[in-house]
């Protein structure tokens, strides 16, 4: 499956006997950023017959927009660390 990033293209691959139809899946990755490579994998695993029940990232960066991606998916979305920017004005502030 071709998917489109914000910085380019990538392509995921799975066999197509991965899963069998119904099969239960929890989606885990490092990072979700945007949500491009994670509702992908979303739509792939669901193409192949598959009901991911819950996505889970060592890291969420909640400030680049895969947050909306929980309310399409329907699906819980797990994280251990949430990171948000740190806007410059912040950091000037602390300075002082």
């Amino acid at each position: 499956m071709n998917y489109q990033l914000e910085y380019g293209s990538d392509r995921l691959e799975m066999h197509t006997d991965s899963l069998e139809r119904g099969e239960k899946v929890l989606l885990v990755d490092d990072l979700i950023a945007t949500g491009g490579t994670a509702s992908a994998s979303i739509k792939l695993i669901e193409q192949l017959g598959g009901k991911v029940l819950e996505v889970g990232f060592i890291v969420d960066l909640p400030d680049l927009g895969a947050v909306h991606y929980c309310v399409i998916w329907d699906i819980k979305l797990s994280h251990c660390v949430s990171l948000r920017a740190i806007s410059q004005q912040s950091v000037l502030n602390d300075e002082d």
